[in-house]
């Protein structure tokens, strides 16, 4: 009755046409489901009075003259007199705050996993942060929820390289029930989230890779699903005065707003109180370099204050210098990229200048900056043509070369 009343204004014709043989509840599809035919259908429609029948006007009046005994929603108000102000905490300063939620996002091999890590295994021995000179804190503990890389063979191996004390670093697996172990769902789980901080000392970071693997059967493209999911995880942080850190992957958009790269729905970043992107650096030589820079940051003035880093011996090393570069700024600089064209004369301009065999780096660059091309356009050519930086010589000697694919068996050691 109420839909028939919504439409009054739109419908010229309004029947209630009720189909023979349903059960409670039941609709159109039933009805064909049971044997019922089109024509049998359009005659229940033909057939159908217009107008509300008596018998659901009889239903409207019973429930409107019934008492509404039922609980009541009501308002919850606070007065900003009574609220304490007080300042952010950080974990990471001007980066990772505590009792938040943040997104750190980026392609698949560039060490998303790894920062995080490097977070745990530095809070697990009191050290601090990267760029937090001497600032020596307490002792504290990490949970780890990953879904895609292995305990044994890949996170252990990496939090022993970065020297943590994985006494102080956790990993939820799943939960429990009837002796039969789940996968870890944030829509079901965080209770279980909660009661797992209790049991790790001073418990302070949360990290979730991929955030999408945990949030069981939610649309991640539904800005109003994300946040209803996403919702009870950021007032658990608050509660328990934990840092979560949401991993994600970044989309196939390779430019426009840094604030969109992020896989699936806006909420993703715009619920998170700071948000990051890991990126490479496309001018460096070695092809190493790494930056990870804001995308957004809601709780301090600091708009460019990234890091670069390298993955070295399966451990990260960071930069000791600020990288003062947002992602906006780099998605800008490197997006969308040179004119089919551009990059065309630079793949054939690689294929003139290696002919002979391999050449340094550095002669690369400086041969093509003389041609009017850009270092930015020569990686993209260099990556379209599937050559493979070669590292040449040892120690202070080596250096950097590239050789076009056919070459590959040459001898490389210089």
């Amino acid at each position: 009755a109420n839909i028939y009343r919504q439409i009054e204004e739109i419908a010229k014709d309004r029947r209630i046409v009720e189909l023979p043989g349903l059960c409670d509840k039941g609709d159109v599809s039933d009805f064909f489901a049971n044997g019922g035919t089109v024509e049998q259908f359009l005659d229940a429609v033909k057939n159908a009075p217009q107008g509300l029948p008596e018998s659901f006007e009889a239903v409207e009046a019973e429930t409107r003259s019934k008492p509404d005994t039922g609980p009541k929603r009501e308002p919850v108000l606070v007065c900003l007199a009574d609220v304490e102000s007080k300042p952010v905490n950080w974990l990471w300063q001007d980066r990772f705050a505590l009792g938040k939620l943040s997104a750190l996002a980026g392609d698949c091999d560039l060490g998303k996993s790894f920062i995080a890590l490097n977070m745990a295994a530095l809070l697990s021995k009191g050290l601090p942060m990267p760029g937090e000179y001497g600032n020596y804190r307490e002792v504290a503990g990490s949970i780890i929820l990953t879904a895609e890389d292995g305990l044994d063979d890949t996170v252990k191996p990496r939090l022993d390289a970065m020297g943590a004390d994985c006494e102080q670093i956790i990993a939820l697996r799943g939960t429990k029930l009837d002796d039969r172990e789940q996968e870890f769902d944030l829509l079901r789980d965080v209770e279980h989230l909660q009661a797992s901080i209790t049991r790790v000392p001073n418990c302070k970071l949360i990290m979730i890779d991929p955030v999408s693997s945990y949030l069981g059967g939610v649309d991640t493209h539904r800005d109003a699903a994300v946040r209803s999911a996403l919702r009870p995880l950021a007032e658990m942080a608050d509660e328990m005065n934990v840092a979560i850190i949401c991993i994600s992957h970044l989309n196939k958009n390779g430019g426009g707003n840094a604030k969109y790269r992020i896989t699936g729905s806006v909420a993703f970043t715009a619920f998170g109180r700071s948000a990051w992107m890991v990126c490479e650096d496309c001018e460096d030589d070695t092809g190493q370099r790494r930056f990870m820079l804001p995308i957004k940051n809601n709780l301090t003035e600091a708009k460019k204050n990234g890091l670069a880093y390298r993955i070295i011996d399966n451990a990260l090393q960071w930069e000791s210098e600020p990288v003062e570069l947002s992602a906006q700024d780099y998605i800008s600089q490197h997006s969308p990229g040179p004119e089919p064209t551009e990059r065309n004369e630079a793949e054939q301009f690689l294929r003139e200048i290696l002919a002979e065999g391999p050449l340094d780096v550095k002669d690369i660059f400086t041969q093509a900056r003389s041609n009017g091309i850009s270092k930015a356009t020569v990686r993209r050519a260099k990556d379209a043509l599937g050559i493979a930086p070669k590292k040449v010589g040892y120690g202070k000697e080596s250096v950097w070369r590239w050789g076009l694919a056919d070459e590959d068996s040459q001898d490389d050691t210089g």
